[in-house]
């Protein structure tokens, strides 16, 4: 669907997404974003990554960029 149809038709859309349904929009026959319903995310996805990464890492070592910091 390209963005003048998404234009055009947005509250039919909005009931499409609704239903759980996606909607891809092109750009020069191109795919450039996909419209999924606020809170819906399939099933197959909730929780497919738990498990896979894993750090031995501290979160200090992680997340510190090696600057002292003073809030004073």
């Amino acid at each position: 669907m390209t963005a003048t149809e998404v234009k055009a038709k947005i509250l039919g859309l909005l009931d499409q997404l609704a239903d759980g349904e996606d909607i891809e929009i092109t750009k020069h026959g191109h795919v450039v974003a996909r419209l999924t319903a606020a809170g819906y995310r399939p099933r197959a996805q909730r929780g497919s990554l738990a498990g896979i990464a894993r750090s031995t890492a501290s979160d200090e070592d992680l997340f510190s960029t090696g600057e002292e910091w003073n809030c004073s």
